[in-house]
């Protein structure tokens, strides 16, 4: 299937055999650089963390290749693990964990995000990005679709190539940008860093809300109707919070005798109130609730601090005062955006940490060092 993209005359290729995907593999392999994003569903329509469409640009055609019916998407990967290959993305690491996910470990990563915050744009997203460089607006009416289902429908094949065929131009103008601002090595340690990212376990647990909220035994009895609705959930392939959401079953336990006396009655998606056997598994927890119990959380101890935590609230306004300074002399050199970018979390790791227990990268250290240095600020 092929489409035409009427204001950039660029072809579109529906890519949906493995066939058709080993012949784009084959043109791809002698590209120097190619821009990518993905769409993919994180527990929002369905069950999980999946891969929906892959898109890639070349430079001549954007190629979108179906991973809901190419069931062997390996072949692919060869192009993505390249380090010979530059892959251009905006904002790579959700894409970057779904492919890991996938097993593809991609390298030699240039995320434009990073690069044009070190080269000090204002833009807050990719459509920003694009009209600021190009006078374009992306039409952004399909990126709430629905990409489970198929077949896709032409809008969102339109939609999909617009994230990529701007990449390889966006490329070009901020890696000349970045040489002249003099953070090329700084884009570089953050473009490595990419590679590293992994993707975010998935755990159920409750929340710091619902710590405060509830007490030991009842935080106890939540996590454990959560294990159940997960359970269902990937049964039914469906998102977790379709089943039944966090503040149903928060009221829940606060009201046994109201479920008890009229159970399901609201709040269940309407599959399980015919499946009995699921139903009896949350009503068996809810059953045996303890009402005796208090649902209030204990009371935490209060005026017990250990030495650190008071070394760090007597050094706060010290922390907030050179951190100001900082900003101020970064942004100089630097650029607001690029300051703000640059210096990152680091008020607040300050606020908790000595500045040797930070977790910065390379760059940063030298940049605050530097600037410490030459501006006599103590952190």
């Amino acid at each position: 299937m092929a489409i035409t993209l009427k204001a950039e005359n660029i072809e579109i290729v529906y890519i949906k055999t493995e066939s058709d995907l080993l012949k784009t593999i084959a043109i791809l392999e002698n590209k120097k650089t190619i821009g990518f994003d993905t769409e993919f569903d994180r527990f929002w329509k369905s069950y999980g963390f999946n891969l929906l469409l892959l898109q890639i640009y070349d430079g001549e055609k954007c190629y979108l290749i179906d991973p809901l019916v190419i069931k062997n998407m390996s072949p692919l990967w060869a192009i993505f693990e390249n380090k010979n290959i530059c892959k251009i993305a905006y904002s790579c690491s959700e894409d970057i964990q779904i492919l890991k996910i996938n097993g593809c470990h991609t390298k030699n990563i240039f995320d434009l995000q990073v690069a044009a915050k070190l080269c000090n744009h204002t833009a807050n997203s990719y459509g920003e990005l694009i009209q600021a460089e190009f006078g374009v607006e992306l039409n952004k009416a399909m990126q709430k679709s629905n990409w489970n289902d198929r077949p896709l429908k032409a809008e969102q094949l339109i939609y999909a190539s617009n994230d990529v065929i701007w990449l390889i131009r966006l490329f070009e103008i901020f890696s000349a940008k970045a040489t002249q601002n003099n953070v090329a090595a700084m884009l570089t340690e953050e473009n490595e860093y990419c590679e590293t990212i992994v993707a975010t376990e998935y755990v159920i647990k409750i929340t710091n809300k619902q710590k405060a909220q509830f007490g030991p035994y009842f935080q106890k009895v939540l996590l454990a109707l959560f294990i159940v609705r997960d359970s269902i959930a990937e049964q039914y392939n469906m998102p977790p919070f379709a089943i039944v959401p966090d503040y149903v079953l928060e009221n829940i336990i606060q009201n046994k005798k109201q479920f008890i006396d009229s159970p399901f009655a609201k709040g269940f998606c309407n599959k399980l109130y015919f499946d009995e056997i699921n139903k009896q598994r949350f009503y068996e927890i809810i059953e045996n609730i303890d009402t005796t119990i208090s649902i209030e959380p204990e009371l935490k101890q209060k005026g017990i601090k250990n030495e650190k935590a008071i070394f760090r609230e007597n050094a706060k306004e010290n922390v907030e005062k050179n951190c100001k300074k900082l900003l101020q002399v970064a942004t100089q050199k630097y650029g607001a955006t690029a300051a703000d970018f640059i210096l990152r979390g680091l008020k607040k790791g300050l606020l908790t940490n000595s500045y040797s227990e930070l977790i910065l990268r390379k760059y940063q250290h030298s940049v605050i060092q530097d600037l410490c240095s030459e501006n006599k600020i103590t952190l």
